[in-house]
């Protein structure tokens, strides 16, 4: 197991751990149940990255992408809230588009190709340092 992963794992449950906390907190507000959100999708996504894209754990630029894009939205709807200000419902929906439409393509993606045209090789010579 690389470290790589064990960090990964510890994004897992330490997602997890905030989670149950905010759970647990009798008066919840809006921005509480945002956060919650944000939360519990971030713990899905370093579950699906621990589990189903062990292969892909040495690149984190696949996780900021998927981060970029499934975070923002609620990011954006906890700081508002935070802040005390309304956003309509055409407007919700519409930030939740883009990750939307990558959702439904990833998931195409995995449906359609086999394993063996998942996998990555990776070239670790070209990393090695000349001293």
């Amino acid at each position: 197991m690389t470290i790589s992963v064990l960090i990964i794992f510890s994004a897992f449950v330490i997602c997890l751990f905030l989670s149950a906390l905010i759970l647990t907190k009798k008066k919840k507000t809006r921005s509480d149940k945002y956060l919650l959100a944000y939360l519990l999708f971030n713990a899905l996504l370093f579950l699906g990255c621990f589990v189903y894209f062990q292969y892909l754990i040495d690149t984190p630029q696949i996780l900021v992408m998927f981060g970029g894009i499934f975070q923002l939205p609620f990011l954006f709807l906890y700081s508002c809230s935070v802040f005390g200000k309304t956003i309509s419902l055409k407007i919700k929906r519409l930030i939740f588009i883009p990750a939307s439409y990558t959702i439904v393509i990833i998931i195409f993606l995995l449906l359609i190709m086999t394993e063996s045209e998942l996998t990555l090789t990776f070239d670790s010579s070209i990393y090695n340092a000349p001293f």
